[in-house]
């Protein structure tokens, strides 16, 4: 798999949450549960916009990340590349 059908799909699937969540927008509760301790009860709510909309927003950050940082990174390579051939050819 390249990495573009990696990003497309990383970006479907977050896409697909967000309709989701607007779709079955108007049939949650106001309160949803968003923490469980450890024997399995529910100890923490959040807010139903909050509730749908979060794990996407994360999802978001995390694609975009993902997408940008090997970018980054291989720009970043390619300077200090160059910065190095320069230095060996400025010492000559």
């Amino acid at each position: 798999m390249t990495t573009k059908t990696a990003n497309v799909i990383l970006l479907v699937l977050i896409a697909i949450c967000l309709a989701v969540g607007i779709v079955l927008y108007p049939q949650l509760p106001d309160r949803i549960a968003s923490h469980w301790n450890a024997a399995g009860e529910v100890d923490g709510y959040m807010g139903k916009f909050w509730g749908i909309f979060l794990i996407p927003a994360f999802g978001n950050e995390i694609a975009i990340f993902a997408i940008i940082i090997p970018i980054a990174a291989a720009s970043i390579i390619t300077v200090v590349y160059s910065y190095i051939a320069y230095k060996k050819i400025e010492k000559k």
